[in-house]
């Protein structure tokens, strides 16, 4: 007597339906790390927003004292910088296009030359006593001058306060990428 042979069916399209899946996970991957890298930037770049034009008698995120508007020229400079792909991943960030943007980031001790110009005094005359005292232009003459000025960082402490979101941002890109749109 022999015994019936030994038979069973296996369904593939479960296996190649994992295959193309994780053929494309790279590409997913890198996808979502550009995403969350441009939206982590411009997140950021909003609270370096709120730090710059903020009142320079309140504290600003992360505690320090926020700088304050004068012209404007910092703040309307402020770009989330698009993301670019690096060795492992991609590069993103938040720039200033301002050249005393530093200046104030980091602070200065040193000494500065001051080049000839003129400046224009208070178009009303101030009396003091019988003296005019001031009014008109003044021409300064070129001369240096030290300066000892501690700065008032707006872009570090901005990504210290907002470190938990972007950080959530990045988790949630790759959520999406490999949970099919679920987080």
């Amino acid at each position: 007597m022999s015994s019936p042979p030994l038979t069973f069916e296996v369904d593939v399209r479960e296996v190649e339906g994992l295959a193309q899946f994780m053929a494309t996970a790279p590409e997913r991957a890198r996808a979502a790390m550009r995403e969350a890298n441009r939206l982590s930037s411009e997140d950021v770049r909003t609270q370096v927003f709120k730090n710059v034009s903020g009142s320079p008698k309140k504290k600003a995120a992360g505690g320090t004292q926020a700088l304050g508007v004068v012209s404007g020229n910092l703040r309307r400079s402020l770009v989330a910088k698009t993301p670019k792909e690096i060795a492992g991943g991609y590069e993103g960030g938040v720039g200033v296009m301002v050249a005393y943007a530093a200046y104030h980031e980091f602070g200065y001790h040193g000494t500065v030359q001051v080049r000839a110009h003129s400046r224009q005094q208070a178009s009303r005359d101030i009396m003091r006593g019988r003296r005019k005292v001031a009014s008109g232009t003044a021409n300064v003459r070129a001369h240096s001058r030290n300066v000892n000025y501690d700065g008032h960082p707006y872009a570090r402490p901005a990504l210290s306060a907002r470190a938990d979101v972007v950080m959530k941002i990045h988790a949630d890109q790759i959520g999406l990428a490999f949970h099919g749109g679920q987080p």
